[in-house]
């Protein structure tokens, strides 16, 4: 009965269901609930602040390949200007610091020999070609940090120069450095090569938009060299042209003469065998002079017009004695042309006339025979022009069948040569054109029209 009892009263003395367990029950609850609410808020937070740097990060990285790429824009556009390679180092070194806040700036470039690297464009202490000139300074390969990057062809940077052995202050002394290949493929051209004032200036985007400088410098030097060696063999090549022609030129005076002396010669024979001693004596003293005036253009390939029409006159001069009443002529000279400062190939002219005689004058029956020899100002050419009115060529040309007579005018053979040897530029004329003149639908003369490059 006791033991009855005593379980009786503790059951109701302590029910699990009081109201201060229930109280207790609902603290804890709330605890809990507040605790997971707080973590809950500040996981929530971590993740937003995450969110926000990582947003502040892609910002940044943005940023930075954003002045990356505007930069090297920048130097592709300068750099494609450029035609000589001390043009693009002086801008380079000029326009990085400009852009990129260097404090000083000096591209190294390998000497004749490729045994050192000497300074070649700077900005900063060392500005111009006078003081680069006035304190030269270079370094061979593995001396100093330049001739480490040239002998190794890796970039470096020295966050703090004060404690990197291989540092050589020359000039301006920085505390920090970075120094980059000019590389094309694998040929090292030069270093780029710069220092501040500040510890740990140069980072990975510095190198990163400096060895793109860097490759893009190469591309365009290597461009320019070999741009210039072309130009260096097609001046070699038009030099070597130029010789061939002069001797191609000289073989072909060196015949034209004796073939017009040889004319010369029979002309005076002529007058031998006909007894006429007058004119013999007059057409010697002509021919006399005549032939020093050739002699003493012998050796030279051009003539000054002057000289030209001053022979061209002598030579008719002696063929009005041989053909008589039968030869007129006339010279023109186009006002514009200043005689003694234009030059044509020596005696290219007289073949021409020679063939305007033989051919056409000398079939004509009556003794009207006139010949025009005029010269025409061109831009780029000069134009000669020798006008006859003979028989034509197709006349000469059945005179000659009927007489068994196929001469060709060495003359005129070697003057289209010489003419031929000089063309140079196929837009500007070069050469012979004949056009056989009609009048009322007969044969009415010939004419010749020489084109001189000028």
């Amino acid at each position: 009965m006791f033991i009855y009892t005593y379980f009786l009263n503790l059951n109701l003395i302590v029910p699990f269901w009081t109201w201060s367990f229930l109280i207790l029950l609902m603290g804890l609850l709330f605890y809990v609930f507040f605790r997971v609410a707080r973590l809950r808020e500040n996981k929530i937070r971590e993740i937003e602040a995450t969110k926000i740097e990582l947003e502040k990060l892609r910002s940044e990285n943005y940023k930075t390949r954003l002045e990356r790429e505007q930069i090297n824009n920048f130097f592709s556009t300068s750099l494609l200007l450029k035609n000589d390679v001390d043009e693009i180092l002086w801008d380079v070194t000029k326009n990085l610091i400009a852009k990129l806040d260097f404090e000083d700036c000096l591209i190294y470039m390998w000497n004749e020999d490729k045994t050192k690297m000497v300074q070649r464009a700077g900005f900063g202490l060392k500005d111009s070609k006078e003081i680069l000139i006035q304190f030269p300074y270079d370094v061979a390969p593995g001396e100093g940090i330049v001739g480490t990057v040239a002998q190794k062809g890796h970039a470096l940077i020295v966050p703090d120069t004060r404690k990197d052995p291989r540092y050589l202050a020359e000039g301006y002394s920085g505390l920090s450095e970075i120094a980059v290949p000019i590389k094309y493929e694998d040929e090292l051209l030069g270093v780029i090569d710069s220092e501040h004032s500040e510890l740990g200036f140069f980072n990975e985007n510095h190198l990163q938009m400096i060895t793109t400088i860097g490759t893009l410098m190469a591309s365009k030097i290597k461009s320019i060299e070999a741009d210039q060696q072309l130009r260096k063999q097609k001046a070699e090549l038009d030099n070597i042209s130029k010789q061939l022609t002069e001797m191609q030129l000289a073989a072909l005076r060196s015949q034209m003469n004796p073939h017009f002396i040889f004319n010369a010669l029979n002309s005076i024979k002529k007058f031998v065998l006909s007894n006429d001693a007058e004119n013999a004596d007059i057409y010697l003293g002509k021919f006399s002079k005549l032939i020093r005036s050739i002699l003493n253009t012998t050796r030279e390939a051009n003539i000054s017009l002057g000289k030209e029409i001053e022979m061209l006159t002598l030579y008719l001069e002696l063929e009005k004695l041989r053909f008589g009443k039968k030869l007129n002529y006339h010279i023109y000279v186009d006002p514009s042309l200043e005689e003694g400062s234009i030059f044509i190939p020596t005696m290219i002219v007289q073949p021409f006339i020679e063939n305007a005689m033989l051919h056409g004058i000398m079939h004509k029956d009556c003794c009207d025979g006139e010949i025009l020899v005029s010269f025409l100002d061109h831009e780029d050419h000069l134009e000669i022009n020798v006008k006859d009115n003979g028989v034509g060529r197709k006349a000469a040309a059945d005179i000659s069948l009927n007489k068994n007579d196929f001469h060709t005018s060495l003359g005129i053979e070697v003057t289209a040569r010489r003419l031929e040897a000089l063309k140079t530029n196929s837009e500007i004329p070069s050469g012979i054109e004949i056009v056989d003149l009609e009048e009322k639908g007969n044969p009415a003369g010939t004419l010749v029209k020489i084109f001189v490059p000028q």
